[in-house]
């Protein structure tokens, strides 16, 4: 399963290029004082953190 497969993280924009993840900078997930909204970050930050951790346990030979 990749990061982008789940559809909160589709709906917020997150793309993903081999192990990286990138948020697009867009007006629909900007908050009141026009900066990216905290939730998206954090939804960014959670896929992130979840491709490390496939790539490194993934990588194990049992």
């Amino acid at each position: 399963m990749k990061a982008t497969d789940i559809a909160f993280v589709q709906l917020v924009g997150i793309k993903q290029n081999e192990n990286h993840l990138s948020l697009e900078n867009k007006k629909d997930i900007h908050n009141h004082i026009d900066t990216i909204h905290a939730c998206a970050q954090v939804t960014l930050a959670k896929r992130s953190r979840v491709c490390i951790y496939n790539n490194f346990f993934l990588s194990w030979k049992v």
